[in-house]
Formats: C-alpha cells, structure tokens, sequence
C-alpha cells in the first residue's frame, strides 16, 4: 500500500531508456549486410506461377517488421520438399512449397533483430506485389571464403 492509504504502487518505469526494444523480446540486434535465412516458398497458383522463380540471384523486397528492404538471394544451403519429404544439399532454385535455408544479401548493412524463440522475426518476401515466400532471420551470415581467390590475405597477397 501507499503511504496515502490508496492501495495503488508507485509505478517503475518498465524500461530503461538505453535499452531498445529488441532486448524487451529476448533478441539481439545485430547489423550486416549478408543474413541467413529460412525461407517457405508460397505455391503460386495461375497464369503468372512460372514467371517467379525463386533462385540464386533472385531480387525482390523483404518485408521485416516496419523495414522494406531491397533485397537478393546468394545461395541456397539446403531444401526440404514438405510433400516428398526429400532433403537437397545446395539446391540451384526453392521449389513452391519447399523450406529452405539461404543467404541474402541487403544493398547496405542493416541491423535486424535476431529472435530465438519461433514466433518473432518473421518477414514475407515479395516481388512486384506479389508474396512469394515468407520466412525468419536466423543470424548474420558468416563470410565464407570464395572459390576463386584461393589462399589469397585480405590484402589479395
């Protein structure tokens, strides 16, 4: 009780100031410019189905949130086709109605928040108006060494 006999408690503000809303959500914001993602592509009924194909290189819009964000698929870890229940290594496109897990790249560095339960950072991805997967920021992508350059330092020596 307050000392005024209200019976109301003195209210505490529930967050600080310095703390941004990604930690009130159990998440971390984190900022980059590569993100894995899991990402569900949507079957696409109709005459413009086979006009979408969701591969490498693909370019589209991500929605996260309040963020619009120019963005394009790098590579394709693995697939999981829900209806053959088949898993594939490094597939070369996402299949309408397979799960799978892929790096994008964003035009800038941009910080996102990374949630580790299921439910929070969920995105749709869209191309001309049209949603053509929805998916979850899983976690910066870990620059992986290319192919081509070889043993080469960060200089190129």
């Amino acid at each position: 009780r307050r000392k005024d006999g209200s019976g109301l408690v003195d209210a505490q503000p529930l967050v600080p100031a310095r703390v941004g809303s990604s930690a009130l959500w159990g998440a971390q914001n984190v900022e980059a410019e590569r993100w894995l993602i899991d990402l569900r592509v949507v079957d696409l009924q109709g005459p413009n189905a086979e006009r979408f194909e969701v591969g490498k290189d693909f370019r589209g819009t991500l929605y996260f949130g309040c963020q619009v964000l120019a963005v394009n698929i790098v590579d394709f870890i693995e697939a999981f086709d829900l209806e053959s229940q088949k898993r594939v290594l490094g597939p070369r496109t996402a299949k309408p109605g397979s799960l799978t897990q892929c790096t994008v790249s964003l035009r800038e560095p941009t910080a996102l928040d990374v949630f580790s339960g299921g439910r929070l950072g969920r995105f749709v991805l869209r191309r001309t108006g049209i949603t053509l997967g929805v998916g979850r920021i899983i976690a910066p992508a870990v620059a992986l060494p290319s192919p081509h350059r070889g043993n080469a330092g960060v200089d190129g020596s």
